[in-house]
């Protein structure tokens, strides 16, 4: 590992411990998945919201859902750290199609 990769390697263990012990609103992370269908396999999400919490995810945005906005919320209940926001997939359409946004609870208050 190279000096500069070891230098922000420690500032992002560092930047963890902050965030673990405080809410810094300096810094937002932000992911985005296709993960190409939940209507027959909705444990795929259980997984990336998983992963994202050992991640420090702050907003998750997830494409080609392929399910219902009403299907996406129900999804999003069961997720107690994070606030969901859906569009249905279209129903002309077999594949490809429907978004959500996660968002972490501690965000929630800034979205307008």
């Amino acid at each position: 590992m190279s000096e500069q990769e070891g230098k922000l390697a420690q500032q992002h263990k560092e930047y963890l411990v902050k965030k673990q012990t405080t809410t810094d609103f300096s810094l937002l992370n932000i992911v985005t998945h296709n993960i190409n269908g939940l209507k027959v396999n909705s444990y795929k999400l259980d997984l990336l919201v998983e992963w994202a919490l050992e991640n420090n995810i702050d907003i998750l945005g997830i494409n080609e859902m392929n399910i219902s906005e009403q299907q996406g919320k129900f999804l999003c209940n069961k997720r107690n750290n994070y606030v969901g926001f859906w569009t249905g997939a279209r129903e002309n359409k077999l594949k490809g199609s429907g978004v959500g946004l996660l968002v972490n609870k501690t965000w929630k208050k800034h979205i307008g």
